[in-house]
């Protein structure tokens, strides 16, 4: 099956966006669209959501190779949330593909264990699992999210999309989720971790990954996990990130073209 994308944007270099759990396809950027008067984006509608929801589950493997299809000969990579993950494994393994790489808040709770505050996250999460199994989807959802440190208001009842996301949410196993980081550390291309502030455990996550690949790190305080969503300045940091990128290397072919 192709994976389902959505288009905005006709000119520029091509940015590559791939959705969470909670929110997702074009609800996950609504606020990236005015990138689309400098950039080419490319909005990845995640295995199992949308058109896709009737498999009920999260394919992690199968959103891997949906997105190595998207990305085709080579774009800037964005990932949130678990989104962040499937973008950190693809641009592990296939660094050739990636002109940049920016993950926003990705859950690598594993990868980064020894920490007590991710430590208790894990044994919270996989808690907020076990107790969750015959819980409704907002007694769950509202466990999960406490495990993690986030204060995040939920409505009542849940939305459809949401009991949805919920749904596929219950068939992951974010305490166990890993990403291939010495791959990403070795590859040339511009690496940056994003972070809103809004939870502990994600602090912590980002500080170390940030760390452990070499990446340029940034802190938008006060902001959701989705930090995307705040709009303006998210745009503006991240279009000075990639015309940054786009700027060296453009010198570099140049250096390269002479010697």
């Amino acid at each position: 099956m192709t994976p389902r994308v959505e288009h905005l944007g006709r000119s520029g270099e091509r940015v590559v966006l791939v959705h969470g759990s909670l929110i997702a396809g074009m609800a996950a950027w609504q606020e990236q669209r005015d990138l689309a008067r400098q950039r080419r984006l490319v909005i990845v509608e995640r295995h199992g959501y949308g058109e896709h929801a009737s498999t009920g589950r999260v394919d992690l493997e199968r959103d891997e190779r949906d997105l190595i299809e998207v990305l085709e000969d080579g774009a800037h990579l964005v990932g949130t949330s678990m989104g962040g993950v499937v973008a950190l494994r693809v641009a592990g393994r296939r660094p050739e593909l990636i002109r940049s790489l920016t993950v926003i808040e990705p859950p690598l709770l594993a990868d980064h264990g020894g920490d007590a505050i991710v430590d208790r996250a894990i044994e919270q999460v996989r808690e907020a699992y076990r107790r969750g199994r015959d819980e409704p989807d907002s007694a769950f959802l509202r466990r999960f999210l406490a495990a993690i440190e986030f204060d995040m208001p939920l409505p009542d009842p849940l939305p459809a999309p949401l009991v949805q996301a919920t749904t596929l949410l219950r068939s992951e196993q974010p305490w166990a989720v890993r990403a291939p980081l010495l791959e990403v550390a070795s590859a040339s291309y511009a690496k940056l971790v994003i972070s809103g502030g809004s939870s502990p455990v994600f602090e912590r996550v980002c500080d170390a990954l940030a760390r452990d690949v070499g990446a340029e790190r940034m802190l938008f305080s006060g902001s959701p996990h989705a930090v995307q969503r705040i709009g303006g300045p998210f745009n503006d940091y991240l279009e000075g990130f990639l015309s940054r990128v786009e700027a060296q290397t453009a010198e570099k072919m140049s250096s390269d073209a002479k010697a």
